[in-house]
């Protein structure tokens, strides 16, 4: 809908737009995976404007998601992740992105780097 009122429908030759289009279909992938769960789909934003894409709750647990349209070569966190990460110690993150599957530890929290097309 996004794009077909921005007259974008079926026209992905714009690059500044795959950003917003990649994370338009990660979330419909996460609505998707969670249908008929106990789950919910938010995101997490503070007064200074740092942002967490996505965030899965299931009112015991919490699941920060970055969405990064670009094939990382090595594992990256956004300050605005690390600062979720510091604030609320989840068990787990996942920042999905075109390639990369990789794992590495911040804290006690294990950040999950997952493709895509595994979600």
């Amino acid at each position: 809908m996004r794009n077909f009122s921005l007259g974008l429908f079926g026209n992905l030759s714009r690059s500044d737009q795959m950003g917003f289009i990649f994370q338009n279909f990660v979330a419909n992938r996460l609505i998707e995976k969670i249908a008929n769960t106990s789950k919910n789909l938010n995101f997490w934003r503070t007064v200074d404007r740092a942002e967490v894409d996505f965030v899965l709750d299931d009112n015991e647990t919490v699941v920060p998601i970055e969405v990064k349209y670009s094939k990382l070569k090595k594992p990256e966190i956004t300050r605005s992740l690390r600062n979720f990460i510091k604030d609320y110690a989840p068990a787990e993150a996942w920042v999905i992105n075109l390639s990369l599957e990789a794992e590495i530890e911040i804290g006690k929290t294990l950040v999950k780097f997952v493709p895509f097309y595994k979600l």
